[in-house]
């Protein structure tokens, strides 16, 4: 009898433990006019009467100083990458960019490398100046590992495109190689990569990519040693979007439209796989601990257990946004979803704060009234910086510097 007891308690114990964890229904966010943001200082991208400049993008810090992509030309037919101070808010310089450039920015060293559809643009920060563009076609999101970016270029008219390689830039001498190719002849479809994620496994780098070079999509593993495919695995269905596999030591990550899956990372094979609803043009999620957290631009953020796809917590309820990795710290996630940018628990996905940021246009004769009145907030992702006790948010005119509060 004491022998089933026990066994019975295991039990219980074990599923009880490995249930998804589902919070009460999130309470009611502070209400923001009550509770405002105290701006420390904020700065214009261009002169206050012009055009905003953003997409979405994600700032990044070097030294003493902010860096952002002003996604969107100017008069000029520009794009640019600005460089602010982060304690006054001064522009301390805008470096000129090309074709529609992507949004994230790498910092190596001094350096400042990005990819846009015109080449590769590379920055020295300390001297302010470009210090190489390679211009070919069409690059893609860039992968940095050691001394090393991996950036992904495609070829042929778009989209039926011929082919499709992955490239590799050493940073200490600014070199180019070419590590892989596929052709539409060879594979059919598209022949089109997307951006790659890279690893050092065994003495061997590894390129883990997805490719819409037929149909089904197939993710794979590329052996840079042996120059060939360790492994394919197709993916049925469509909508996987252009960002790289995510992954840890056993495990890669993949979001598709409406759901979320898990392949080993040696062998390819399916591990986990979980619906998610309402998931439209997932995005790649952000990995802490044990835990996955997805956003996508249909109001829901998950957050699985990245060891058996169970979702701990699900809020359907945080704005008509997305991120590709937001803000955190111990207790809290950062993004801005739609009009308003909000603070969240890591814990039970409960809404703590949120701050409007209507499509205001900013009354230039009247700005101090006015100040709070954002302009358009579009997937901004904010930097937290806990030892000025501030964080960094854009809109679409600005650049802000805010005050975090002692609690949310």
């Amino acid at each position: 009898m004491k022998t089933i007891l026990y066994l019975t308690i295991l039990i219980y114990s074990f599923f009880s433990c490995k249930m998804p964890v589902i919070p009460d229904p999130p309470d009611n966010p502070v209400d923001s006019t009550a509770y405002p943001l105290e701006i420390v200082w904020e700065t214009y991208f261009y002169p206050a009467d012009t055009e905003g400049v953003l997409d979405f993008a994600t700032p990044i810090t070097y030294k003493d100083n902010i860096l952002y992509c002003g996604n969107a030309p100017t008069v000029d037919d520009k794009y640019h990458i600005f460089m602010f101070n982060k304690d006054s808010g001064k522009q301390i310089h805008r470096f000129d960019l090309g074709l529609n450039p992507e949004n994230k920015l790498i910092i190596y060293d001094n350096l400042l490398i990005t990819s846009a559809l015109d080449g590769i643009y590379v920055f020295d920060l300390d001297k302010l100046q470009l210090v190489k563009h390679i211009d070919e076609t069409f690059e893609k999101d860039a992968a940095l590992l050691g001394d090393d970016v991996y950036i992904v270029q495609d070829y042929g008219e778009v989209p039926f495109l011929d082919s499709s390689s992955v490239i590799r830039m050493h940073l200490p001498s600014l070199e180019i190689e070419k590590l892989m190719t596929i052709t539409k002849k060879e594979y059919g479809g598209y022949a089109s990569l997307n951006p790659v994620s890279v690893d050092t496994v065994g003495g061997d780098t590894i390129l883990y990519g997805l490719t819409y070079a037929e149909y089904p999509l197939w993710i794979f593993a590329y052996s840079l040693n042996k120059k060939d495919f360790i492994w394919k695995t197709n993916i049925y269905g469509s909508d996987v979007y252009n960002y790289a596999p995510l992954f840890d030591d056993k495990k890669i990550y993949i979001t598709h439209n409406h759901k979320s899956m898990a392949f080993d990372k040696f062998t390819g094979k399916l591990i986990w796989e979980t619906p998610l609803e309402g998931f439209y043009r997932p995005l790649k999620p952000l990995m802490l601990g044990n835990y996955l957290y997805l956003k996508e631009s249909n109001n829901h953020l998950y957050c699985l257990d990245k060891r058996n796809g169970w979702i701990q917590w699900h809020n359907p309820e945080t704005g008509n946004g997305f991120f590709i990795s937001p803000a955190y710290d111990d207790n809290y996630l950062y993004f801005v979803g739609g009009l308003y940018f909000y603070v969240v628990s890591r814990y039970n996905g409960r809404i703590l704060f949120k701050e409007k940021g209507p499509y205001y246009d900013i009354d230039i004769d009247n700005l101090e009234e006015s100040k709070r009145e954002f302009a358009r907030f579009a997937g901004t992702i904010p930097i937290i910086d806990h030892k000025r006790g501030v964080f960094y948010l854009p809109d679409s005119k600005r650049m802000f510097c805010f005050k975090l509060p002692e609690k949310w």
